[in-house]
């Protein structure tokens, strides 16, 4: 699976709307998304805008511990039960 959102590097802007206060913008400078203007909305805009790094990241890990199970190397760690990896594969599902 790939991803097919917007590409590249998140980042926060101020929108200029008095009803979004937040934008969250791709690399290119188009708009991914507005945050509406709530008390918690630069918060919000943060962690939408971290999500294509958290993806990567997450996407690296899986497919490290996987890597680790496959060696032999890991005792009994188990892809399919280990609650972590089993959450961490539905986030990515679910992302993707």
């Amino acid at each position: 699976m790939e991803f097919k959102g917007t590409k590249g590097e998140w980042s926060v802007s101020e929108s200029g709307n008095p009803t979004f206060n937040k934008c969250v913008v791709g690399e290119d400078g188009g708009s991914v998304c507005f945050v509406t203007n709530w008390s918690d909305s630069e918060e919000n805009a943060k962690l939408i805008a971290s999500a294509p790094e958290l993806l990567e990241a997450l996407v690296q890990l899986k497919a490290s511990y996987e890597e680790l199970v496959d060696s032999g190397d890991c005792g009994s760690w188990n892809p399919r039960t280990d609650e972590c990896i089993v959450d961490a594969k539905k986030a990515i599902e679910k992302a993707l």
